[in-house]
């Protein structure tokens, strides 16, 4: 399961944690009460294993038995091999998981799988660059320089900023433009609730923009309400936005000169760099961000006989009048090559098809099989320093738990009547890639997906399995009821199926999920996620469980019908009449697609329709929804009573959550 990173969102005078969608639902806090664990003794020595299952791998001839026993012992060796040292925690990019793929890939030909789904035989494969890399490769370079059109009076020698020493990444990105002109943008900052735009004269397109940090002080006192305190314009993060929003293909960010309106509680260098990186899914479009000291760029500025950055900052302070302008005789040259930091990974894919030729449609099971590796980006333990995890629970149990329902469902494929796709995906763990991709790219049209069932950490079977997305298809309730009672598992039921793992691709798609989760533990994203913690009968009972509901809706007995439960998801004519063009009849649809959230207020954005009124507005999907016309919106259904109740002559005001941020847009019906 992906942590979905440990990144910063910061504001003047306050350093505060980003939590993405994900996060929040897949990190337990410190204190909560998590059920006591006890470790697994019985397991054999995971080396011993290994070498024993790598061995007899091509020998198996007869097909397997499924008494409860021999269950166990093909679960307990196969997580064994995949959670080995050997498989060096399956990060991206490690030969360990190129084992994983390959040892998959056999199994699923063992079972009698078809394997020829992939563009390299069982293997969908695509090129992928990390979100994050620790530590930067070749140590990049930024190389500004006057450009070759400049008069000999303006011309300065180039200078050279290296990572780390001069300059750290605030956001990095597989969007590297060669070379791009330089932009001056002030603040950064677009508010036109006080008549002030950076922007507004100038034009970023395939620019670098310098922006300053904070805000100016007569932007700070004009604030009526919340008076010497920084405004919702004044964080990086949506100054970042506000750039992205304007066409830049990079941000350089640099201190103000009057430390006042700079943050000082964040975490920086010894050299006073900001060292925190923002998640490129924070950002509608990622580039690359990177902050440097204001007076290495003044100086390079005065050489090229250009006006200094804080005799421009004193000016915006002086006059209250943005000053951005173009260095039209300088450069920038992002001196990194992008492909160095790609990698080829793939989603391993298999099938048990039907007695009948002619399948109907295609229900998809799916579990991730990549972890993180050496250390890698999301671990939750500090001082790990290259320490392999191993992520027996997360996710070497799904995929355990996957190989031995492919090994079922191959036995009774006399029993089905459409077709059951197993996927093991890549990436997930580096912000759902793998399943990303498959949807992007699917080997089955999605319109003839019947369900998404996914396993991600259903290895530590306590008091209870957890099961999402119960609430997106009318039959699930039943069909799982009656799975969970015959496997002799107790469950609780959460109808979303948004979530932090594969399956909330697929239901974004609009295909019926279900997700198992056996819960959080103190091991998770830890090096101590070893096979000796887990419950191997209660993977065996997961393993009954999601056979048997999948036999019953693949063999036809049990047909599926997707949920429109407007508490779930309003998806209505109301919400979704953003796009009626009719002249004769205005509508009173935002074109979003929202869900309610117990555990705080508002509404979540999920969708939001091309070319609706919600778009035209600024509203970007994980917006939360908090007002409208300032009258709260609790639910799905308030925000639709409030809709039949607008005035469409009148524009309507919206107030919504964007992380840390509180925005205000106006709406014209």
């Amino acid at each position: 399961m992906t942590a979905f990173w440990k990144t910063l969102v910061f504001v003047p005078a306050v350093a505060a944690i980003a939590g993405l969608f994900w996060l929040s639902q897949r990190i337990p806090f410190a204190d909560a009460q998590l059920p006591p664990l006890t470790k697994v003794e019985e397991s054999p020595p995971i080396l011993d294993l290994a070498q024993t299952v790598s061995a007899d791998l091509t020998s198996r001839e007869e097909p397997p038995s499924f008494s409860s026993s021999e269950s166990e012992s093909r679960l307990r060796a196969d997580v064994s091999v995949l959670a080995s040292d050997e498989f060096e925690g399956r990060g991206i990019g490690t030969d360990g998981i190129e084992q994983a793929a390959n040892y998959i890939a056999e199994e699923f030909r063992q079972a009698g799988l078809t394997t020829d789904w992939g563009n390299n035989g069982p293997f969908q494969e695509f090129s992928l660059m990390p979100a994050f890399s620790r530590i930067a490769s070749g140590a990049p370079e930024i190389t500004i320089s006057t450009h070759e059109t400049a008069t000999d009076s303006s011309r300065s020698q180039p200078l050279k900023l290296k990572a780390g020493t001069d300059f750290t990444f605030l956001l990095r990105s597989d969007r590297v433009p060669e070379k791009c002109r330089v932009v001056f943008g002030g603040y950064g900052i677009t508010a036109p609730e006080w008549n002030y735009d950076d922007y507004q004269n100038v034009d970023l397109t395939n620019s670098a923009v310098v922006i300053i940090r904070g805000e100016p002080q007569f932007y700070a006192t004009r604030q009526q309400s919340d008076a010497g305190h920084p405004s919702r314009h004044a964080s990086v993060y949506a100054k970042i936005e506000n750039a992205i929003a304007h066409g830049a293909s990079v941000i350089i960010v640099v201190d103000s000169n009057s430390q006042e309106h700079s943050s000082t509680s964040v975490r920086t260098t010894p050299s006073g760099l900001l060292d925190v990186e923002f998640s490129q899914n924070l950002f509608s479009s990622a580039i690359p961000v990177v902050h440097c000291h204001q007076e290495v760029l003044s100086q390079f500025f005065t050489n090229a006989d250009l006006p200094p950055i804080h005799e421009l900052e004193e000016l915006i302070r002086q006059t209250s009048v943005p000053q951005s302008r173009s260095m039209n005789t300088i450069e920038v040259d992002l001196g990194w090559e992008k492909s160095k930091h790609r990698h080829l990974v793939k989603n391993v894919i298999g099938s048990v098809e039907p007695h009948d030729s002619e399948s109907g449609q295609t229900i998809v099971i799916g579990a991730h099989y990549d972890h993180l590796g050496r250390d890698g980006w999301g671990s939750l333990s500090l001082g790990a320093d290259g320490e392999i995890h191993n992520g027996a629970d997360d996710n070497a149990s799904g995929t355990s738990v996957l190989l031995e329902v492919a090994r079922r469902l191959s036995k009774h494929r006399d029993q089905l009547v459409h077709r059951v796709l197993i996927i093991a995906f890549t990436a997930e763990e580096v912000g759902l890639r793998g399943s990303q991709y498959y949807v992007r790219e699917p080997v089955v049209p999605l319109n003839e997906t019947m369900a998404m069932i996914n396993l991600d950490m259903v290895g530590r079977l306590r008091e209870k399995v957890t099961v999402y997305g119960v609430g997106t298809a009318i039959e699930w309730n039943e069909l799982v009821s009656e799975g969970v009672t015959a496997s002799s598992l107790t469950a609780e039921f959460i109808n979303s199926g948004y979530g932090p793992s594969d399956h909330a691709v697929f239901h974004e798609a609009g295909i019926p999920v279900l997700h198992f989760f056996t819960g959080f533990h103190p091991q998770y994203h830890r090096p101590e996620d070893d096979t000796e913690w887990l419950n191997i009968s209660g993977m065996l009972q997961i393993a009954d469980c999601v056979t048997n509901i999948v036999l019953e809706i693949g063999s036809g007995r049990r047909t599926l019908t997707r949920s429109n439960d407007s508490q779930t998801n309003l998806w209505s004519d109301l919400i979704a009449g953003g796009l009626n063009t009719d002249s004769q009849r205005r509508h009173r649809g935002l074109g979003v697609r929202v869900q309610a959230t117990a555990d705080s207020p508002g509404v979540r954005v999920l969708q939001v329709l091309p070319e609706s009124v919600a778009e035209q507005a600024g509203l970007k999907p994980h917006d939360r929804l908090l007002k409208l016309n300032s009258t709260t919106v609790n639910s799905p259904s308030e925000l639709q009573t409030l809709l039949e109740t607008l005035n469409l002559e009148e524009q309507a005001t919206l107030e919504v959550q964007r992380r840390s941020l509180i925005l205000e847009f106006k709406v014209n019906f």
